[in-house]
């Protein structure tokens, strides 16, 4: 079904959106011919206190949800921290540790890397 970009921005916007963007969404088996599976898509963001009006704010004007969840979003570009190549493999040993670590679901950092080419 065709969905109302301008209906879907005043909905968003008026359940405490703070940016919208859309999007056409394919999965790996589209392109097997699975046509069903090729769809529009929005991502909306929100601050963290606005979600939960959001979500029920889109469900009442009968937009479905696929998911919703908490994400740290870096807010400027610049605003990285820079590792050398001494610090990047610290840092890389440090992310592996919180990769195998069961309670640990997200890890969110600002960290950028020098594009060595080792």
């Amino acid at each position: 079904a065709e969905v109302d970009m301008d209906a879907l921005l005043e909905c968003a916007l008026e359940g405490g959106a703070t940016d919208v963007e859309f999007g056409i969404e394919e999965s790996d088996s589209s392109a097997a011919g699975d046509d069903d599976e090729t769809g529009s898509h929005a991502m909306i963001k929100c601050e963290t206190n606005d979600m939960l009006h959001l979500v029920q704010a889109l469900k009442a004007d009968g937009y479905v949800t696929t998911q919703f969840e908490n994400q740290w979003l870096v807010k400027d570009e610049g605003n990285t921290n820079l590792l050398d190549k001494e610090s990047a493999e610290k840092f890389e040993k440090f992310l592996s540790s919180m990769d195998d670590d069961l309670d640990v679901t997200n890890v969110f950092h600002n960290a950028s890397f020098v594009d060595d080419n080792i």
